[in-house]
């Protein structure tokens, strides 16, 4: 009976954790293929601050994502968001708007769509699984 109870709760515990990896993998793989694709530059930060603050009024800040994409907040009194610009030119690529795949994945894998519960959950099946493998 015992066994039975420990296969049972590996199992559970196994497919939550394998879950967790497997869209682990995914977003990492994505956050590589961004970063390929990102375009870059070798100048100091100073010149790329200075070229977009001539194409982006109403700066807030600037900040490059771990991908190299280069991300503009802005406000003005009549809009706000968040660009996508270019650090080589200073041109605006367009609106920052992350994709609603990549971020139902983000999602699932840290919170497994329940929010913080889910986080306590994952923590939780970790904790499990490592001390039924003893």
């Amino acid at each position: 009976m015992s066994q039975r109870i420990h296969l049972l709760a590996s199992l559970a515990l196994g497919l939550l954790l394998l879950l967790s990896a497997a869209t682990g993998l995914i977003l990492a793989g994505n956050q590589l293929t961004e970063q390929l694709q990102a375009p870059t530059t070798t100048d100091r930060v100073a010149l790329v601050a200075e070229r977009v603050a001539a194409a982006v009024p109403g700066i807030e800040r600037i900040e490059r994502a771990p991908s190299g994409e280069l991300r503009v907040a802005f406000s003005t009194a009549e809009d706000s968001g968040v660009l996508r610009v270019d650090p080589a030119s200073g041109a605006v690529l367009g609106p920052y708007e992350p994709s609603a795949l990549m971020e139902g994945l983000r999602d699932l894998h840290r919170e497994l769509l329940l929010g913080s519960a889910g986080r306590w959950l994952s923590g939780l099946a970790a904790l499990g699984l490592l001390l039924l493998s003893l």
